[in-house]
């Protein structure tokens, strides 16, 4: 239900929480996933090692851009995962509300490269989708992360794909 974007007012009843403790369970739920334990079982997707070497092997810079609520777990995990050097830089933001979410990604891209239109966003939810339409870019929506292929599909990025080893096939 989470990957069709049903929002935690409704989700929290459903797994038998009272929506009086959604803040409560929210906080706990935040630590929990931004913690080492949770982050460190954390592993790379088939295909994502190879994908991403192949990118920057063929002279594409690579930036990793997540909008997390805690920087340093960010960079832990990446350091974890080994990945660290195939990024020009890892960048993180956050914001509270969902609007603020699908505007930040695309002013943390315009801030950072020269020609926000030639970027391609590559990713697994709707933030990712959404800051390749206001910046003119390329969106390339994974199927393999937090949100489905109806969520993603009616969103209307550029191409949807199953995974990051299907970027492979895409001819931008």
């Amino acid at each position: 239900m989470k990957r069709a974007n049903l929002p935690w007012d409704k989700l929290l009843p459903l797994s038998g929480l009272s929506i009086d403790e959604k803040d409560t369970y929210l906080k706990l739920f935040i630590d929990r996933i931004e913690s080492q334990e949770e982050l460190g079982a954390d592993e790379l997707f088939k295909d994502s090692l190879r994908t991403l070497e192949q990118l920057r092997a063929n002279n594409n810079k690579l930036y990793l851009l997540s909008l997390r609520r805690n920087a340093d777990a960010l960079d832990w995990q990446i350091e974890h995962l080994g990945i660290w050097h195939l990024f020009e830089r890892i960048l993180s933001g956050h914001s509270d509300t969902k609007e603020g979410t699908l505007l930040k990604k695309a002013d943390i891209v315009r801030q950072t490269v020269d020609n926000p239109s030639e970027v391609v966003i590559i990713g697994d939810t709707e933030a990712d989708i959404a800051a390749a339409q206001q910046l003119g870019a390329t969106s390339i929506a994974l199927m393999s992360g937090i949100r489905n292929e109806e969520f993603l599909s009616a969103m209307h990025p550029n191409h949807l794909v199953d995974g990051i080893g299907d970027v492979d096939d895409i001819k931008l």
